[in-house]
């Protein structure tokens, strides 16, 4: 017995056993729960040095309506910076990625907006215990997702070179969408470089958010008064 079907223009003839393999397509089943409003939730855990993270059901389409939360824990307290490197990412594009989006530390990405071989790094300094990612998606038009492989590593440029690099950046703008999420200046826990012009801006994680609050580890030294709205 044989099945012969279509993927990606391509002919592919599945034998009896190999029809085991289809299962695959089943596997969101054991990181999705469906709840009221048939919105699916799919959280995941690494504490490794080393994993590879995948959206549900790769690489076939993922589902709509999802609400994944990805939380990636210190594996050891050498551990310095996280390197996430893009094995593959195709999702709905949308204005503004106002639709199916991965959010990285306040960052968000859709489309094809992130390209193999990519890698995004961030800082994870000795007081932050973990890192978390998003996914969402709604129930318009879907896409194969995305596959990362997620490195802590312990080896680490300066802080000098660090600042340098904050200080060259074009710009120091970010997003804010996650319902939870560390804000720090360039440079912290060091001094700030000079002529920074930064905007952060938090938006609603969910349309029924009505409230933001923020930490008290605030301070400054200005030659002009500039006030804080909370």
């Amino acid at each position: 017995m044989e099945l012969t079907f279509m993927y990606l223009d391509a002919k592919i003839r599945l034998s009896k056993r190999s029809l085991a393999y289809m299962l695959i397509i089943f596997y969101f089943l054991h990181l999705v729960k469906e709840v009221n409003g048939g919105v699916y939730y799919c959280d995941e855990q690494i504490r490794s040095h080393d994993a590879e993270l995948q959206s549900p059901n790769f690489p076939w389409s993922y589902l709509s309506n999802l609400r994944c939360r990805y939380t990636v824990y210190r594996a050891s307290p050498e551990v310095c910076k996280l390197e996430i490197h893009i094995l593959y990412f195709r999702l709905e594009k949308s204005s503004n990625c106002f639709n199916d989006h991965l959010i990285l530390e306040g960052k968000i990405y859709c489309g094809e907006m992130l390209r193999p071989n990519q890698v995004i790094t961030f800082d994870f300094p000795g007081w932050k215990k973990e890192f978390k990612m998003y996914f969402r998606t709604n129930n318009k038009v879907n896409n194969i997702g995305f596959r990362l492989r997620i490195q802590q590593q312990i080896y680490c440029t300066s802080f000098h070179d660090r600042l340098q690099a904050d200080q060259e950046s074009e710009s120091c703008d970010i997003r804010i969408l996650s319902p939870v999420s560390h804000l720090r200046s360039p440079g912290y826990p060091w001094a700030y470089p000079p002529n920074l012009r930064c905007r952060y801006t938090v938006e609603k994680f969910v349309p029924s958010v009505c409230q933001a609050s923020r930490g008290e580890n605030f301070r400054l030294s200005c030659s002009t008064q500039y006030e804080l709205h909370q």
